[in-house]
């Protein structure tokens, strides 16, 4: 396969098709790549690595590129960084590890002189954010820390990636909470689904606990049916904002590519909410196909978000993280409207300033996801790029989450305050700023600089 033409079809794509590319020019410095290619044989997997470094440049989690099938790889496990070390929070086929162990250095290098030196590939800044996942992909060992304080030398493996599972559960927490945990909102069916299996749970019990960590994002009307779920009881009128809009970046070569999207999303879903959804922007890319980057008239569908919330639940708390990401985020935007939300844990990702995705593929190996809409707001200097959008009530994560449900514990914690006090004015943002104080104060003491109790690895 021809990589440079290959690599200057995705420059190409930068500087045209990405909806951020006038926002970004002259970030990238694609020369450099090109020499490596012209004078390298790189496998489609250091191709692969090659390009998902040139696309660093343009700072957009949105726009990325993917090795499809057998040469898909990763370490086969997750971690997050706690002030020195990074903790092992995640096993997605490596063995030799357990959940909760530290790493104390990579190749021999501390952590803190590796976030010095990967400032860029971590991609956010602050240790709760940092993304390691590529940063490990370029070494070869770690030195984990085990019982009795030893340190052991681990060197990493390649495994496959493993597929997808989707999550869509509800279960019950308490006599007064259940708990929902979505992964994903790709198609409306599998929540519209859940809700119906579970209509006579939702419609009595008074509190609702939305997990929304791990959510990879998907479309937006996914999220329609859930809406009643998290709005209180009456009519709801959500009025558009105009930074809120989005310009469509229609190129010739976008409106190719979505329209054979189109056909896929219909193939995908009989929901008819969605389905209106799609013929309406559709319509719009027909219309304005070549002009680059235009406002599409979308005033039928946005003077359409009236929610007529049910009785129950009287309050609901939205579970958030880095893992929060796309669509779930706009989801969480949307929640913002409500009486009866509080968020809770960190921020979302950050990723929809540049959102709605499509797909360019060369063959069945290589595959490029382009940013096609561009938020207003991010001309007014108030994009969430590196931002994502702040919980109400933050919960700073340290080694403790990967022991016990964190997050959760502090949502019953919240929820279980005066079932009363929300039916009095002003009161909700009182309780929030004293649970906020309660919860600095009664925070255990984390456990991170002492040794873990996890066995010792085999050797890697």
């Amino acid at each position: 396969m021809d990589y440079l033409r290959i690599f200057d079809e995705v420059v190409e794509i930068a500087h045209h098709d990405y909806a951020g590319w006038k926002d970004k020019q002259g970030w990238d410095n694609p020369e450099q790549f090109r020499k490596v290619l012209k004078e390298s044989n790189l496998s489609p997997e250091e191709f692969g690595e090659l390009v998902e470094d040139y696309l660093l440049a343009f700072n957009d989690h949105h726009f990325f590129f993917v090795v499809k099938g057998e040469n898909s790889w990763d370490r086969g496990f997750r971690v997050r960084r706690y002030e020195d070390r990074l903790y092992v929070t995640e096993l997605k086929g490596e063995t030799r590890l357990s959940k909760g162990q530290a790493i104390i250095s990579v190749n021999q290098i501390p952590i803190p002189e590796l976030v010095q030196s990967h400032s860029l590939d971590l991609r956010e800044k602050g240790a709760e954010r940092e993304l390691w996942k590529g940063v490990l992909e370029k070494y070869q060992t770690i030195e984990v820390e085990v019982e009795y304080g030893r340190i052991h030398s681990v060197e990493m493996k390649r495994h496959k990636k493993e597929a997808y599972k989707p999550v869509h559960s509800l279960q019950v927490l308490n006599e007064d909470t259940l708990l929902m945990k979505l992964t994903d909102f790709v198609t409306p069916e599998p929540i519209s689904a859940l809700i119906s299996e579970n209509k006579k749970l939702l419609d009595t019990y008074p509190n609702l606990i939305i997990d929304l960590r791990d959510n990879i994002g998907g479309n937006d009307s996914a999220f329609y049916g859930l809406a009643p779920y998290i709005f209180p009881d009456g009519r709801t009128i959500i009025e558009p904002y105009e930074d809120n809009f989005m310009l469509y970046n229609c190129t010739e070569a976008n409106a190719e590519r979505l329209f054979k999207d189109f056909e896929s999303y219909r193939k995908e879903t009989k929901d008819p909410q969605t389905r209106e959804v799609l013929s309406l922007i559709e319509s719009e890319w027909r219309k304005h196909q070549g002009e680059g980057l235009v406002r599409f008239d979308l005033s039928d569908l946005e003077e359409k978000f009236v929610v007529e919330g049910y009785e129950y639940p009287r309050r609901v708390v939205l579970l958030t993280d880095i893992s929060t990401i796309s669509s779930a985020e706009s989801i969480v935007e949307v929640s913002k409207h409500s009486k009866i939300v509080t968020t809770i844990g960190r921020s979302t990702l950050g990723v929809n300033d540049y959102a709605n995705l499509i797909e360019a593929s060369w063959g069945d190996q290589f595959k490029l996801m382009i940013p096609t809409t561009k938020q207003l707001r991010v001309d007014e200097g108030r994009g969430m790029n590196g931002v994502g959008i702040k919980p109400d009530i933050h919960i700073p994560w340290t080694p403790e989450h990967t022991r016990r449900d964190v997050d959760v514990e502090e949502a019953l914690a919240y929820l279980g305050k005066d079932k009363d006090e929300f039916k009095y004015p002003g009161k909700r943002e009182a309780n929030e700023e004293a649970f906020k104080r309660k919860r600095k104060l009664s925070r255990p003491m984390t456990t991170s600089n002492a040794p873990t109790s996890c066995g010792v690895p085999e050797s890697e």
